[in-house]
């Protein structure tokens, strides 16, 4: 990950999408009914209670596989998942907001 200096001399990274996404769980688990800030559940919460591989099929790799091979039919899927990453994020800049305290 590229890294940039700044004025006080600290390494400062440039902003970047996370891959908070990469699965580390068996297409089997499943994603978790109700309140709260999973990106694919604040996007669609029909994704809540799906299991990672239904959400991959219906709705984008937003669990993309990395085991035991990248699924290249999924990154193909990618660039279109971009737009609602995007506002998923919105979604959860907002949820953040009504879970901090007063």
């Amino acid at each position: 990950m590229p890294f940039k200096i700044d004025a006080t001399g600290h390494q400062k990274r440039d902003t970047v999408y996370a891959r908070y996404s990469i699965r580390y769980a068996p297409g089997s688990a499943q994603i978790p009914k109700g309140y709260g800030t999973e990106l694919s559940v604040l996007y669609d919460d029909k994704n809540g209670g799906r299991t990672l591989d239904e959400v991959s099929l219906l709705d984008g790799p937003w669990y993309p596989k990395c085991w035991p091979q990248v699924d290249n039919q999924e990154m193909s899927r990618l660039a279109p998942l971009l737009d609602k990453m995007q506002f998923a994020e919105v979604r959860l800049k907002e949820r953040k907001k009504e879970m901090q305290p007063y």
